[in-house]
């Protein structure tokens, strides 16, 4: 029994690693595309998975899958979000938070004042990235 798990294995490597190899490929070409206000930042690779609340001077929002949050201070952070087709510029987010934190366990729902049922949905954040602004 022994040897016939062994004569599987460097095959079933080879198709594992395949399909990772196709799965990350998916992973590169679903990337959405960078808002244009995005232009103005650089991206600093430093990530986080919470922001403090308290220092959340205002959000805005980009696009159905980009949130910045400028903070006190002139920082930014850039929020990705993940299936929130609903997200738009003019939704309002709400929150509920613990320990005064913004993470990425943290549901944010979606609502529009404008509409007579005002909910249009709710997603989570992926991480927070630390931007640069470029200078002028």
């Amino acid at each position: 029994m022994k040897r016939r798990i062994l004569r599987w294995a460097p095959g079933m490597v080879c198709a594992l690693a395949f399909i990772g190899a196709a799965g990350l490929a998916r992973a590169e070409e679903a990337k959405k595309p960078d808002a244009p206000e995005l232009a103005n930042y650089e991206h600093t690779g430093k990530r986080q998975s919470c922001i403090y609340v308290h220092q959340i001077d205002s959000t805005e929002i980009l696009n159905n899958h980009q949130i910045l949050f400028h903070m006190h201070g002139h920082q930014t952070y850039l929020a990705e979000v993940e299936s929130c087709p609903q997200l738009s510029r003019g939704i309002a987010l709400r929150y509920e938070v613990t320990n005064d934190q913004l993470c990425t366990s943290t549901i944010i729902h979606l609502f529009d004042a404008g509409e007579p049922a005002p909910e249009r949905g709710a997603c989570g954040v992926t991480d927070f990235e630390l931007l640069n602004k470029k200078p002028k």
